[in-house]
């Protein structure tokens, strides 16, 4: 399964639980960076387009320190509907934008209503 058949199963699956994906909600999508540079910029350029954006230093634990630098975790967030064609659009504008350094688009994730909740 590639990427985006992976994105609409995802959504297939919100669906099927009774997440009603037309409601505007909290969207975060995630993107991991070897240097903070390079993810702050991600992260001033989201925020131009209007996402809330937060960088994260990733510590590896202290064996793998050894062979591993820290990574670095952009989460933007926006509040937004979602369906396979937006998904699908923001995929591709993120790894075009991503062609340009050495992040890595790692995936997307909604807010759950309490409501939805109940039902889950």
């Amino acid at each position: 399964m590639d990427d985006r058949e992976a994105d609409n199963a995802l959504l297939d699956e919100l669906v099927e639980l009774g997440i009603d994906l037309a409601r505007a909600r909290e969207t975060r999508f995630n993107f991991v960076f070897s240097s903070q540079q390079e993810a702050d910029a991600l992260a001033a350029r989201l925020t131009d387009a209007g996402y809330e954006c937060e960088v994260t230093e990733l510590k590896p634990n202290i064996v793998v320190r050894l062979f591993k630098k820290s990574e670095w975790l952009v989460t933007a967030t926006k509040v937004m509907t979602v369906d396979c064609y937006i998904i699908s659009e923001l995929r591709t504008e993120f790894n075009g934008i991503l062609a340009e350094s050495s992040g890595v688009y790692d995936g997307w994730e909604v807010e759950v209503f309490p409501e939805e909740q109940k039902a889950l």
